[in-house]
């Protein structure tokens, strides 16, 4: 089972948007 590239990038970017949204949370 290989993660599909597409799928692997999705995966980064929803992570890069949760981090961004918990920093704005905290601060």
């Amino acid at each position: 089972m290989t993660p599909e590239p597409t799928d692997l990038a999705g995966s980064l970017l929803h992570f890069s948007l949760g981090i961004q949204g918990i920093t704005v949370m905290i601060t």
